[in-house]
């Protein structure tokens, strides 16, 4: 019983091995630089579709037209390079740290953005209100 047990446990080590195939390095290596700035382009890309996607295909440009007009890369080269990196761990969290730094940012440039906004619509509202109530003392 023991003995079965033991070449059974073999058995299935062995058929259960398989060669583990590594990404080949692209002809074309793209920078971390220039990952970052996609992948950063790419997630709020994805954010946008999410939130509104009627209103992302107003501008009827496709992300991968828009990858290859601005980083000149197509979706086949971005997927090798991605694959690429992702087996370079210590680069890959860079990449992914240096995105979210950025979207950060741009998230804090945004909301100070809409607080201007409001505090410039809430005074809008105010003065509004007091010219109805200058015209209605006058009125009096």
């Amino acid at each position: 019983m023991k003995k079965w047990f033991l070449i059974s446990v073999i058995l299935i080590g062995i058929i259960s091995c398989q060669e583990v195939e590594f990404a080949q390095k692209p002809k074309t290596v793209i920078s971390e630089d220039q990952m970052v700035e996609i992948i950063t382009d790419l997630a709020l890309y994805d954010a946008a579709h999410s939130v509104n996607e009627y209103q992302l295909r107003k501008f009827d440009k496709d992300i991968n037209q828009f990858l290859i007009s601005k980083y000149n890369v197509d979706s086949t080269l971005l997927s090798q390079n991605i694959a690429y990196y992702n087996e370079k761990y210590d680069e890959n969290l860079n990449i992914y740290k240096r995105v979210g730094e950025r979207i950060d940012a741009k998230r804090e440039y945004f909301d100070s953005i809409k607080k201007i906004s409001d505090s410039i619509k809430r005074e809008k509202i105010e003065k509004r209100r007091e010219d109805a109530k200058l015209k209605a003392d006058r009125k009096r």
